[in-house]
Order: C-alpha cells, then structure tokens, then sequence
C-alpha cells in the first residue's frame, strides 16, 4: 500500500492510503469515504434518501441550488460541513463552485453506499408535483396541451405508452441539462441523452400501468 496526500472536496489536505498505481479516481473516493463516514448509519441513509427527493423533484437542480445558497448563507456549518461562502473568499463564483464540489462528493458518496435509499427518494421526487405546473395548465396552451395528451392517452395502450413516454422525455432532458455544466451543446447532447432515457423509463411505465389497470 502507497501513501497519498490529497486535497479533499472540503478544501483540506488528507493522508490515505491506496494500492500502488491507483487511479485519481479511486483515492478521490477513498478520501470521500474517509470525510463522510459519519454518515454510514441511519441518520446517513435517512439524508441519502431526502437529498434524491431534492435532486428529482428540482430537476437535477438540488445541488447548484444547496451550493449558491451556502455560498450567502454557509448554514451547513452548523452540521459541521467546511462550506465556502463569499464573506470567506470574496467572491461568489469561488465559494459557489468549493461548495458545489463538496455536494457531488457527497452526492457520489451517497450513490456508493447508500444505493437503495438514494434511488428511492428519487423515485419518490420523480412524482413531487412541479411548482407552477397547475398555473401553467391553466392557460389556454396549457389545456389545449393537456386535452391533446388525454386524446392520445384514450387510444388504448399505446396511446397511454406514447404519452408517458412523452411526459418522461421531458423529465430526463430538464433533468440531465440542468446536471450538466460546459457549453451550451455539451449540455444539449446530456439533455439529449436523458431524453431517450427518459422517455424508455416512462413508456415502459405506462406500459406496465396499463396491464395492471
């Protein structure tokens, strides 16, 4: 076993210890285990579940959100998290960008070790009613949309396959652009991406909805 001295997502310089020739990745990961083993019992597994709630139900937002929102109010401090805010650096990009960094270590540490309570919440996020979503069907667009979809959906089985297909394209596109950073196409291709996956996962629903309807 080598030693490694690395520079953790919180800032901070840490020791571990890794096989001989290990990759950046792996020793990233060990350090994150090594920073967030508090978080290996229940109280862990119980936030896991929540912070996928968050990630799907904001469209993949939930992070950018808990990091701009430390960066003016580093109220994470209180649990004892080493977030940046701009009273620290000066500037917001900075404390946005350490902040964000330490939620995709978390977020990455969750999906290891706590796989089904972050998959579950997600699961669960995916049906959190989207805010405005009631307003904007209220308008003319919106009911004229929403009738178009009920028309499809009374065609049988496809119809109903066709238009969760439709709903969970939606989802995936918002979902992977708004996880996404780089360039407006490097963001456009993931909103692509999640597009097709998304609309596999809904059409495979409302196929199974309708057999068991």
């Amino acid at each position: 076993m080598a030693t490694y001295q690395v520079t953790g997502p919180d800032g901070k310089k840490y020791r571990v210890q890794a096989p001989e020739g290990a990759s950046e990745a792996d020793i990233k990961a060990r350090v994150n285990d090594h920073i967030n083993a508090p978080r290996k019992g229940v109280v862990g597994t119980i936030d896991a579940g929540i912070r996928g709630a968050a990630d799907m139900a904001s469209f993949g937002l939930a992070d950018k959100f808990a990091a701009a929102t430390n960066a003016l109010i580093p109220m994470d401090r209180l649990m004892g998290r080493n977030v940046k805010s701009v009273w620290d650096t000066g500037d917001f990009g900075d404390a946005y960008r350490a902040n964000l960094n330490q939620e995709r270590a978390l977020t990455s540490y969750d999906e290891r070790n706590h796989p089904v309570a972050r998959v579950t919440g997600q699961i669960a996020g995916a049906f959190v009613p989207v805010p405005g979503a009631a307003a904007v069907k209220g308008t003319r667009l919106g009911q004229t949309a929403t009738k178009a979809m009920q028309r499809v959906a009374g065609k049988g089985v496809l119809g109903r396959v066709a238009v969760e297909g439709l709903k969970g394209a939606g989802q995936g596109a918002a979902y992977e652009f708004n996880k996404a950073d780089g360039p407006i196409t490097q963001r456009l291709q993931k909103a692509k991406q999640g597009a097709q996956l998304g609309g596999l996962g809904g059409g495979a629903g409302g196929l199974l909805g309708a057999g068991l309807s």
